[in-house]
């Protein structure tokens, strides 16, 4: 907490298609304090905030104001169950708690009724696109942030080495350094158990893994469903080229499929695990919002 110097650190309560959710909200106190909010959706098996306070200080010093969400299953609080199609319900039901005109007076988001982008990693970018092809979404946001978006998931040999690869060991080195002021020692790990020292426990409704849940889910919704299709909000997708859990080759196909008017691309050299490591990510967005809302005000 000691680096979000220029941010006001909030805990909430939000409602999930599950049950009541658990979230943070970090509002930007910094000289370039704007009227953006991004709401953020972990990847599976994570949290709101481990590892990612790193992302949040550098959105948070750009002006912006983050409320990253224990979605369905996740969370110490224990309160719901993951089933993914249940799931993908839940950012229309936060966005309706947000900007609903029946919500009570003391409502923090019914007063300022901010610039509104859905980001997410993993597993809570591919809820993001989904929640992009309701209507109701587009009213009230104005763009999509993806980070390594889960449109299919693959097991094999290249995980593994995309894991314990030596060439990713300038990379830690220089990670270590950058992220040491945020989480301490535990910078000094590879950065697979860096990840895997906060995962907590998925709570499930169905008697199914996560991991086979989210592939029949995956593979029904964006292939069988084809639902990218239906995406018309503006999308910044970020991707790594060394991801093997969500082969960028393969994810390439179906991107190509969004009719968005304004959609941007950029590869990033590094894997799944890497590529939230990447500290370019704030240049990519903070231009991306920037156009975004260009766009929106000229009516271009």
């Amino acid at each position: 907490f000691s680096k979000l110097n220029q941010a006001e650190i909030r805990y909430f309560f939000v409602p999930l298609a599950s049950g009541r959710g658990t979230s943070v909200l970090i509002s930007s106190t910094s000289s370039k304090k704007n009227d953006t909010l991004i709401i953020f959706m972990h990847g599976l098996g994570f949290d709101s905030s481990f590892p990612l306070w790193h992302i949040f200080k550098s959105w948070s010093d750009e002006g912006f104001s983050i409320l990253s969400i224990d979605w369905d299953g996740h969370s110490c609080a224990h309160k719901t169950n993951l089933d993914l199609q249940e799931a993908t319900r839940s950012i229309p039901l936060i966005l309706e708690r947000l900007y609903s005109e029946k919500c009570d007076k003391n409502n923090h988001f019914e007063k300022f009724k901010p610039n509104c982008f859905l980001s997410g990693y993993g597993m809570g970018a591919s809820l993001c696109l989904i929640a992009a092809t309701r209507q109701d979404i587009s009213e009230n946001v104005h763009g999509i942030i993806t980070i390594s978006p889960a449109i299919q998931i693959f097991y094999s040999l290249k995980n593994l080495l995309e894991i314990w690869n030596p060439k990713e060991l300038l990379f830690g080195i220089i990670r270590i350094f950058q992220l040491f002021p945020y989480y301490g020692m535990k910078s000094f790990l590879p950065y697979l158990f860096f990840v895997k020292d906060k995962l907590f426990p998925v709570r499930f409704k169905l008697n199914v893994s996560e991991y086979k849940q989210a592939k029949m889910f995956l593979k029904e919704t964006f292939y069988e469903r084809n639902i990218l299709r239906l995406v018309k909000l503006p999308v910044l997708w970020i991707h790594g080229l060394k991801d093997h859990f969500h082969c960028a080759q393969n994810v390439g196909k179906k991107m190509i499929e969004i009719p968005s008017p304004l959609f941007c691309y950029h590869p990033e050299k590094k894997g799944y695990f890497s590529s939230l490591f990447s500290f370019q990510i704030v240049n990519y967005c903070s231009y991306f919002i920037q156009e975004t809302l260009k766009t929106k005000n000229t009516g271009s």
